[in-house]
C-alpha cells in the first residue's frame, strides 16, 4: 500500500554487539509513526537523530531495553509520544531505570504495572484502546 512505508534504520552493519545490532523498524502510515526501537544503546539512539534516520517524529514509540539508559536528546525527541515500556514484573536487571522515567513529562505506558496494552491509528492519530 503507498500510504504505508515499513523502514529498517538499524543496523546499518552488524558490529557484533548484540544490543548495539538490534534492529530499529519505523512504521509511517499515511501521517502517523510508530518507532519500535529493539535493545537499542544510548550511542545508537543519539546516531538515530544525528544521521536524520527518524524521518517523522513518532506517535507511539516501544522504548528500547525495557526502559534502560536513554540519550536525553533521543528522550526530549519523543517525549510527545505515547510510549510503552515492556519490561515483566520481577526484573532482575532494575528496568525501567529511574533516571529513564524521569526524562519524561508524563509516565510511559508499562507492560509490569498496565499489563495489556493495545494502541490503533487511522493514519492520522493514535489513540490506546480501554478493555473493561
Amino acid at each position: 500500500d503507498e500510504l504505508v512505508e515499513i523502514r529498517i534504520l538499524n543496523p546499518p552493519a552488524p558490529v557484533q554487539e548484540p544490543n548495539a545490532d538490534s534492529v530499529v523498524t519505523q512504521l509511517k502510515f499515511k501521517e502517523t509513526a510508530l518507532l519500535f526501537s529493539g535493545d537499542i544503546t544510548a550511542t545508537v539512539q543519539k546516531k538515530l537523530l544525528t544521521l536524520k534516520l527518524l524521518t517523522k517524529k513518532p506517535h507511539l514509540v516501544l522504548l528500547p531495553h525495557h526502559g534502560d539508559f536513554l540519550d536525553p536528546e533521543f528522550a526530549q525527541y519523543i517525549d510527545s509520544a505515547f510510549k510503552v515500556i515492556s519490561t515483566g514484573p520481577y526484573d532482575k536487571w532494575e528496568t525501567p531505570r529511574g533516571e529513564t522515567l524521569s526524562l519524561f513529562t508524563d509516565r510511559p505506558y508499562r507492560t509490569d504495572i498496565d499489563h495489556d496494552l493495545v494502541f490503533q491509528t487511522d493514519g492520522y492519530s493514535v489513540t490506546k484502546l480501554e478493555f473493561k
